[in-house]
């Protein structure tokens, strides 16, 4: 359900780490599950589970980190930027601890 609160907010992209580390961890465990178990690999996704994740189509949601060319990458990570806003105090202050990545991206703006 969170998920797809996620998903309803800021579109079909995985949950990063930075909006919910725990929903972050639990999606990349179902996606690798999933895999698993549609290539046919032994694994601990139930048959239901399988079936409920493809009718949501949460499998096919993109990584907001990994999406190439330049203005699609400032896009994905202004994103990531509005997404840790909205859960972290409302500033765009990242500390590197948080995500060394967005954190020297948000320092790279700054500069321009």
């Amino acid at each position: 359900e969170l998920i797809l609160e996620f998903r309803r907010n800021f579109g079909p992209y995985c949950v990063p780490k930075a909006y919910d580390g725990r929903l972050h961890s639990i999606e990349r465990n179902w996606r690798l599950s999933y895999n698993k178990k549609q290539n046919g690999k032994r694994n601990e996704l139930s048959d239901y589970r399988f079936t409920r994740l493809s009718a949501l189509n949460l499998m096919n949601a993109k990584s907001l980190s990994q999406v190439g060319g330049s203005d699609v990458s400032w896009t994905s990570m202004a994103k990531l930027v509005h997404i840790y806003r909205e859960t972290h105090g409302g500033d765009c202050a990242v500390p590197a601890s948080f995500d060394q990545k967005l954190h020297d991206w948000v320092l790279a703006q700054v500069e321009l």
